[in-house]
């Protein structure tokens, strides 16, 4: 010890008791590039209509390989804040919803977690609700597109998370619903973070195939109470997944 420091006080145990520090977080290459474009739309560095630059570009200037930033792109087109227009490049959305304060949702905090996710519950069943309603024949052709992307995804191990979130974006469009829509979108950049976490409990992707199916089947037979259903049985179970994972620290396999 430097005889010029001053020595501890106290024993060293925690302030109040409490955890400060949790377990840093394993990323993807493709969710860190997704939280770095995040980032600069929250800072206002990249505005509402501002183009991104030419994907060989900016996999330059991020250091990172062309298809990891395609997969970036697509989750966070999946989350409503870019646009890709064909022939003229990758845009920020004029319609980009405002961010939920990380702050306010506390990832080593079991109760702030569950919080969290009886609010995504009451949100996403009537929004479910509300497609079985509402869906276009071309808005159930993209949940249905959505949905076997996901398959494909939990097959191939390879953008599972990516996968998810667009299938839960798809409906939530489908709901016709701009007030509840922004709502989702708000909680999406922190629900996005525990579904890396649970697609790592094993069998939980494959519930979630025959979940979303069954979601699917609701909305296209145009079965409101159906839909509900199924997404509150769907929730249900990511959240006990959820729970197993808080349980073990947030391990990574």
């Amino acid at each position: 010890m430097n005889p010029n420091e001053p020595e501890p006080t106290g024993t060293g145990s925690p302030i109040g008791g409490m955890r400060l520090f949790g377990p840093i977080r394993k990323v993807t290459v493709s969710a860190a590039i997704a939280e770095r474009i995040r980032n600069e739309i929250a800072a206002g560095r990249l505005k509402p209509g501002d183009r991104l630059p030419p994907e060989r570009e900016l996999a330059r200037q991020l250091g990172v390989s062309r298809i990891s930033l395609r997969e970036a792109i697509h989750s966070l087109v999946a989350l409503q804040l870019l646009e890709v227009r064909p022939g003229a490049g990758t845009f920020v959305k004029r319609t980009t919803a405002g961010f939920l304060d990380p702050a306010l949702v506390d990832l080593a905090n079991w109760q702030s977690l569950a919080e969290l996710m009886e609010a995504r519950l009451i949100l996403e069943m009537e929004l479910a609700a509300l497609a079985a309603r509402r869906a276009t024949p071309e808005e159930l052709e993209a949940i249905r597109a959505a949905m076997e992307r996901y398959e494909a995804a939990c097959h191939s191990g390879s953008g599972v998370v990516e996968a998810d979130l667009e299938f839960h974006s798809a409906l939530g469009r489908a709901a016709h619903n701009s007030v509840l829509l922004r709502m989702y979108e708000t909680t999406s950049d922190l629900t996005r973070q525990l579904r890396e976490r649970t697609a790592a409990v094993p069998g939980a992707a494959e519930e979630s195939v025959v979940a979303h199916r069954r979601i699917f089947e609701r909305i296209q037979a145009r079965d409101a109470a159906g839909a509900r259903r199924e997404m509150r049985r769907h929730l249900e179970v990511v959240t006990r997944h959820l729970q197993a994972a808080f349980a073990q620290g947030w391990r990574s396999p």
